[in-house]
């Protein structure tokens, strides 16, 4: 049954479980998924992909030398 629905988490196939008749807790699902090395298929976090409209800024203290307190300063409004 799994195999033909990989997107399913341990919440759904608890549903589907109950809903067949089968006397089970969520926490038994999950046991048993995480035995079996069942995992829900879905897509992941895109953290580290930008977008090609953003402008990104060059690094402007890259080869500068700074040897006094207050020489430099910096913000971020993010």
């Amino acid at each position: 049954m799994l195999e033909e629905i990989p997107f399913y988490g341990y919440r759904k196939v608890f549903r589907e479980l109950v809903g067949m008749g089968a006397e089970a807790t969520e926490k038994q699902v999950r046991r048993i998924m995480r035995r079996a090395g069942l995992q829900a298929v879905y897509p992941g976090k895109r953290t580290s992909i930008s977008a090609n409209e953003h402008r990104k800024s060059p690094y402007l203290l890259r080869n500068k030398a700074i040897w006094l307190a207050n020489q430099v300063w910096a913000t971020d409004i993010t």
